[in-house]
């Protein structure tokens, strides 16, 4: 049966109703509100997770530059370093300034801005060759200020630039040339009972989140890379005046064992030390003579070049000497040894460039160059070798047959050469080059002051340190300028 409403009843009953929709729509904003609130929650979240699967080292962590929408500018100077008469055997300073990080501009291969410079010429194998592409001509991206000369190669690690001077110090700077920190060196006392500081003319090393620096009185002290305080100390009692290289082995998933390789200036012996402790691994029974060479490490093999007019090769794992390779007559070695695909390059004394086959213990091929010394590493390069001679002349070189290809001056003698891409930079009587790898031909230069350094390459930039006691940083800029 139906019920009819009377007029009275009817507004109760819309009221009712009118209570109910907004209940019900109320609750509708309820869930809404709460699934808005869920989705936030959700994008925060993504946002802080790391859109790489690489995993992030502590080093890589604790010298991460924050980025900032800034200008690049110069980096700042460092701060005063302590005086001479002071005794603590390592005076530490960190900045904790902001740092900017507006990107370098220059055309960088995707994921290659982090790669690693770990010696004066690249990698253990001394190839000085990196996959980074270049402009054709660079600007001046900051130039940063030490307390003395920067005699040797800087080296960087994939977030900083680490450089000594021959005053005793090592610095740590950040991408942009902004300070991270310095520390002191002592090696003992002077008759006068003042501190006497460490002369670093040969350049670091970088491994595994530690700087190694290594003085010609044969101290090496291993330095944490993060905040520079340090973690071990080695006194050879040599005269060092080569390069210190490295080796890399890993087992079953542990932590990499270093090696450090070292070579006694005098005697021509190999030292080994252990990269964790600084203990002597093992020093080679047979010394090769007076050697000023930089050690080639390749596998199972450790090459070097000696006044002896020889290449020699010993054991990377005992310090066994293998066996001697014979150059000629004048063909001392006073550079370092490329090693490619088992096979070791080197100039000499007679201006020859030598391509030997490690396992095989032969000649490849043997090229006259120049007239004058080939005291430079070479640079090896998909199938190119680029070497410089003492006369201020650059050669790029078949690596297959020796053949020369072409030959460029620069005037001045000419330091260890890096191939970048599909240029060629290389340092002259105090100016900083680029050129064409196919040609040889120049396409910018920069003059900074009488003795610069090699260049060391650090992500899309070129680094070099100075007599003048700073450190200047190169990069392509957008409109091309050379900036000369």
């Amino acid at each position: 049966m139906n019920r009819r409403l009377s007029g009275k009843g009817k507004p109760e009953i819309l009221e009712q109703s009118m209570k109910k929709v907004i209940s019900s729509f109320s609750f509708v904003l309820f869930l809404i509100s709460l699934t808005l609130l869920f989705l936030l929650i959700k994008k925060k979240e993504m946002e802080t997770v790391p859109l790489s699967s690489d995993p992030v080292t502590p080093i890589e962590a604790m010298l991460a530059v924050p980025e900032k929408e800034e200008p690049i500018g110069s980096g700042e100077k460092s701060p005063d370093l302590p005086d001479e008469d002071q005794t603590n055997t390592a005076v530490l300073s960190v900045s904790m300034a902001q740092t900017h990080a507006a990107s370098p501009t220059g055309a960088a291969e995707s994921g290659t801005e982090n790669l690693p410079w770990h010696s004066y010429h690249g990698s253990s194998t001394l190839t000085g060759s990196s996959p980074v592409s270049l402009p054709g001509s660079l600007v001046p991206l900051w130039q940063t200020d030490a307390e003395g000369a920067v005699l040797g190669t800087p080296v960087y690690s994939g977030s900083a630039v680490f450089f000594a001077t021959v005053k005793g110090s090592v610095f740590a700077v950040d991408p942009e040339g902004e300070f991270l920190w310095s520390a002191k060196i002592i090696t003992g006392e002077k008759a006068d009972g003042t501190p006497r500081f460490a002369s670093f003319e040969v350049p670091l090393l970088y491994l595994e989140g530690t700087v190694y620096a290594c003085d010609a009185d044969g101290t090496v002290i291993a330095l944490d890379a993060a905040a520079g305080n340090e973690l071990w100390r080695s006194f050879l009692d040599i005269t060092v005046l080569g390069a210190p290289n490295y080796k890399l082995v890993s087992r079953n998933g542990m932590a990499p064992e270093i090696s450090i390789y070292i070579i006694d200036q005098t005697a021509g012996a190999l030292y080994c030390l252990d990269g964790a402790t600084g203990e002597k691994k093992w020093i080679s029974e047979t010394g090769v003579g007076r050697c000023e060479a930089s050690p080639g490490v390749y596998d199972e093999y450790v090459l070097f070049g000696s006044c002896a007019s020889a290449l020699h090769v010993f054991s990377s794992s005992t310090g066994k000497h293998l066996y001697d390779l014979p150059l000629g007559n004048d063909a001392q070695v006073a550079s370092g040894v490329a090693i490619s695909d088992g096979k070791g390059l080197s100039g000499s004394r007679n201006g020859n460039l030598v391509l030997i086959d490690l396992k095989e213990e032969k000649t490849i091929w043997d090229t006259r160059l120049s007239r004058h010394e080939i005291f430079s590493t070479p640079a090896v390069s998909n199938q190119w070798v680029v070497v410089g001679d003492e006369n201020g002349s650059l050669y790029g070189v078949s690596f297959a047959t020796g053949e020369k290809r072409w030959e460029t001056s620069l005037g001045g003698s000419v330091l260890s050469p890096v191939i970048v891409g599909d240029h060629v930079a290389v340092s002259a009587d105090g100016s900083l080059y680029l050129l064409t790898l196919a040609s040889g031909e120049r396409s910018w230069s920069y003059a900074l002051s009488d003795e610069i350094t090699s260049p060391c390459v650090a992500g899309n930039m070129l680094v070099v340190g100075s007599s003048d006691a700073t450190v200047t940083a190169f990069a392509g800029n957008r409109k091309g300028e050379e900036g000369i």
